[in-house]
């Protein structure tokens, strides 16, 4: 299992000791959620932010771009120091020319989709892909529950997974906490996003070593 634990819930005014702190516990990937305003309601991390994070700390930087025309801004993130970066099936039609950039730059890509999504639309990509980021919450709603259809969507994208021969990390994001997180485990989901459940508990490497047991 691997944990990636969600900056976006973190207090901004400590990054570098939190990161610091759950890389210790065990955390092997650090989801940096990207908003733009528009895709989603809220506003977050930019370039600037990432590539002074990136200084500071080794973890894989698991990049999320919650964005509009993500084809224009991948470059800059890439550059900024993402080791995978992850856009929304949702925004592009053709994601190939992201998946070139990614190529080119030895960074790994991944495809998003929020719970309604249907994976007919990206099956196409599947062989292309290194993580696919099944939500288990709407888009920028952080702190709500995961919707119950979630571990089904994941044991889904597994068999599909099988079924193509190929090997991209299933990874959850959205209303993880140790119940949901162990229903997830069991679906087949590889990776864990977790956001409030780490930076809100009394002791956050406790938190993520607990995650790391399901």
């Amino acid at each position: 299992m691997i944990i990636s634990p969600s900056l976006l819930a973190a207090d901004s005014a400590f990054y570098g000791d939190q990161i610091r702190t759950i890389q210790e516990a065990g955390a092997q990937f650090l989801h940096i959620d990207v908003m733009d305003g528009h895709f989603v309601p809220n506003l977050s991390f930019g370039p600037t932010i990432i590539s002074k994070l990136r200084r500071a700390s080794d973890i894989i930087f698991d990049v999320h771009l919650m964005i509009e025309h993500p084809e224009v801004y991948a470059q800059r993130f890439i550059e900024a120091g993402a080791d995978y970066l992850t856009i929304h099936a949702e925004t592009i039609n053709d994601p190939s020319s992201i998946i070139k950039v990614c190529a080119n730059n030895n960074v790994k890509f991944g495809l998003a989709v929020k719970p309604q999504t249907d994976f007919s639309s990206i099956l196409d990509y599947f062989e292309f892909i290194d993580l696919l980021l099944i939500m288990g919450i709407e888009p920028g709603g952080e702190g709500k529950s995961m919707e119950v259809e979630t571990p089904k969507k994941i044991a889904m994208a597994k068999e599909l997974r099988k079924k193509i021969s190929t090997n991209f990390l299933i990874s959850v994001d959205g209303g993880v906490n140790n119940k949901t997180g162990k229903l997830c485990f069991d679906a087949g989901a590889d990776v864990l996003v977790a956001g409030s459940y780490i930076f809100n508990s009394n002791d956050p490497k406790l938190a993520v070593k607990g995650l790391l047991n399901l």
